[in-house]
């Protein structure tokens, strides 16, 4: 990879790109809090409530299967690759998408 000092196979590329995928959750959750404070502040609806309006079930269930899930298409794609933050989904080798001469080798679908 064209990264100084790096070091790793493609497997280590993709538990990266997994990883990096589950940190997503956390901007989701932060959304559940502010949506949770919302309701509670300004319409007065408690935990209870929120619960049983369903809320907090669709938050959690976005939270975690959205980044589960596009870890695990990354992975059985071919996608997790090199990319400028590290491993992600990026075609291989990086900057073919970009350049009619180099042929990808994997990662062709990564950006649609």
């Amino acid at each position: 990879y064209a990264v100084w000092g790096a070091r790793g196979n493609e497997m280590t590329c993709g538990a990266q790109s997994y990883l990096l995928n589950l940190s997503v959750a956390g901007t989701f959750y932060n959304g559940a809090l502010s949506h949770f404070f919302y309701k509670n502040i300004v319409h007065g609806v408690d935990d209870d409530d929120y619960w049983f309006s369903g809320y907090e079930l669709a938050w959690h269930v976005l939270a975690t299967a959205f980044p589960m899930s596009m870890g695990l298409v990354t992975l059985a794609t071919g996608s997790a690759n090199f990319a400028t933050i590290g491993c992600w989904a990026a075609p291989h080798p990086f900057g073919c998408a970009n350049e009619p001469d180099l042929e990808c080798e994997r990662g062709e679908s990564a950006f649609l």
